[in-house]
């Protein structure tokens, strides 16, 4: 929040505090190490190519907060917001088209190529594109709690997390959507796989779910705190960084079997 990035080059060992000089952010994404966008609240879209060093402000055409954003490759990207805003760019960021999608605010989305897409949003909201983003279609989710977070792991299956202990996972490209047990009636607030079996759930009061068997059941790991927990990035099976509240950061190093937290320098909420 408040406009800052913090960046590790040594593994999240230590944190450098990045002020990019722009408002509150809720969303990076990096396409390789040197360029990312991040988004956030007025439609604050900001750039950078030289790996955080420096962020150039662009021009989004919307004044809303932008809750996601994702970038297939490159040059195209998406980015989703508050009632129903869908921004897409074909060159890098620097100039972005504004559609509205939907009548709900926008919390998440993933692509798995240029084509294919779902966003999700409040009271159950699940749509999806195959067209890069000109048409969207609704699908049944089967609940109306409002949903936070999603990833496709491939074209067919993907899982969907959101609020009092929400997780859904479609094997059909969302055609249907089945209603796991999570085991919590916390807030989930991100979802993460690293292969066909292991997934991770993140959220409310310092919880992390992870499943060995897709989705199947869910072990709930200690984290060592009660702040929530908004974003999680694995490398490999073993290590993995998850951020949250009050500066937030957390390491493992063993499959999620121990976290420890890292010293990131700010006590603003990370996502």
């Amino acid at each position: 929040w408040g406009g800052i990035t913090i960046r590790t080059t040594d593994a999240g060992t230590s944190w450098n505090l990045q002020s990019n000089g722009t408002k509150t952010l809720t969303s990076v994404h990096f396409t390789d190490t040197n360029n990312g966008i991040a988004v956030g609240v007025w439609g604050t879209v900001t750039k950078t190519t030289d790996g955080g060093a420096n962020w150039i402000p662009q021009y989004s055409g919307s004044q809303v907060v932008l809750k996601g954003v994702t970038f297939p490759n490159t040059n195209t990207g998406y980015v989703v917001g508050l009632v129903g805003r869908f921004l897409h760019t074909n060159n890098g960021g620097a100039n972005w088209n504004v559609d509205i999608i939907s009548d709900e605010d926008l919390w998440g989305l993933s692509f798995t190529d240029v084509n294919n897409g779902t966003a999700v949003g409040t009271n159950g909201t699940i749509i999806r594109t195959t067209n890069a983003g000109a048409n969207w279609t609704s699908q049944s989710s089967g609940t109306a709690n409002s949903l936070w977070g999603v990833m496709f792991m491939d074209s067919d299956t993907g899982m969907v997390v959101g609020a009092v202990g929400t997780i859904l996972k479609t094997t059909d490209t969302g055609t249907t959507w089945t209603t796991l047990t999570s085991g919590t009636t916390k807030n989930l607030w991100a979802v993460r796989f690293l292969n066909a079996n292991t997934w991770y759930v993140i959220g409310e009061s310092g919880t992390i779910l992870r499943s060995t068997n897709n989705g199947l059941t869910w072990a709930s790991q200690s984290s060592g705190t009660t702040f929530d927990l908004r974003s999680i990035s694995f490398d490999d099976v073993n290590n993995g960084i998850v951020v949250g509240d009050a500066g937030t950061i957390l390491k493992t190093t063993d499959a999620g079997t121990s976290w420890v937290a890292q010293s990131p320098g700010t006590t603003q909420n990370l996502m």
